[in-house]
């Protein structure tokens, strides 16, 4: 009977590790460390510099595995995030920026700057995976787990390029596989966190 209880108890910690909400190498990206992939032109950025932030499109984003409609539920939160998440990421990176003092975002709904005064984020979403909840909640050991990844690009005074970047997050653990729209939330939260400390290690 222990030795049964030993195996159920190994079992449980290796899914917890493996489930975990990570970046797309799971357990190695913890929260505000570089990008999974970066190209910078400059290594700093003036700091209290102003930011236009634009929202990332979703045109011809990667829905995962609501692209074959065989899950109504799995769909209906992946158009639902297709339209939301632009707002979600942007919401996310100006007021990470806010708390952090280090840059001066515009004000939600601005879309046009100074290009001689103001810095300009902008990309698009290349993927929105709901993942799945029955392989999350059965299998484990992060099988189908949720996922977004975007591109984007700073793009500094006078329209010069200064940073291009590529980021993806995941969750994978949730009660009985977690809600859709909850984990894709997290997922676009944790990008648009990761894009906003990134910059404020740049501003100096």
């Amino acid at each position: 009977m222990k030795s049964i209880l030993h195996i159920i108890a190994i079992c449980f910690a290796l899914a917890t590790i493996g489930c975990a909400s990570s970046g797309s190498r799971p357990g190695e990206m913890p929260r505000g460390a570089a990008l999974d992939h970066e190209s910078r032109q400059v290594t700093s950025i003036p700091r209290g510099s102003e930011i236009l932030i634009r929202e990332f499109s979703t045109e011809e984003v990667d829905l995962g595995t609501a692209e074959n409609n065989s899950n109504e539920k799995r769909n209906e939160a992946a158009q639902i995030m297709k339209r939301t998440a632009p707002a979600l990421l942007a919401s996310k990176i100006r007021t990470t920026l806010e708390r952090q003092h280090a840059l001066k975002p515009l004000p939600e709904g601005a879309d046009s700057c100074n290009a001689d005064s103001c810095m300009v984020l902008e990309g698009r979403f290349v993927m929105i995976n709901p993942g799945s909840r029955a392989k999350r909640y059965w299998v484990g050991l992060g099988a189908g787990k949720s996922g977004v990844t975007v591109k984007g690009r700073l793009l500094g005074r006078g329209g010069e390029v200064l940073l291009e970047f590529e980021h993806t997050r995941h969750s994978g653990i949730g009660f009985y596989g977690g809600d859709y729209i909850k984990f894709l939330t997290d997922d676009v939260y944790d990008v648009g966190e990761d894009i906003a400390e990134l910059l404020v290690t740049m501003a100096r």
